[in-house]
């Protein structure tokens, strides 16, 4: 079943983290050697992201990848190929 442009996906790094951390992320695929750096507020769920990595940020890309894998997700690292939306480094698919 094709799921490309849902309400069951997302390729938004935002919405992707918003949902690592409430436990919906089913499936996140992360593309291989790629890597995208930014801050997180927990509280306000707001995402920033950065050009480069600095001392003030954090990879954002690990931090989708640790949290969904430890709420039963299941996260894949893929080639650049093999990502399902080639446009996105991270793509989700959401439990409901």
């Amino acid at each position: 079943k094709d799921l490309s442009y849902s309400q069951k996906t997302s390729y938004e790094i935002g919405e992707i983290l918003r949902a690592t951390f409430q436990g919906t992320v089913e499936v996140l695929f992360v593309e291989n050697e790629t890597d995208v750096f930014g801050t997180f507020d927990l509280i306000t769920n707001r995402v920033s992201v950065d050009k480069t990595k600095e001392i003030s940020n954090t990879s954002l890309t690990n931090l989708a990848a640790l949290e969904c894998y430890k709420r039963g997700g299941k996260v894949y690292l893929l080639p650049t190929e093999q990502m399902p939306m080639k446009h996105s480094n991270l793509n989700a698919i959401f439990r409901y």
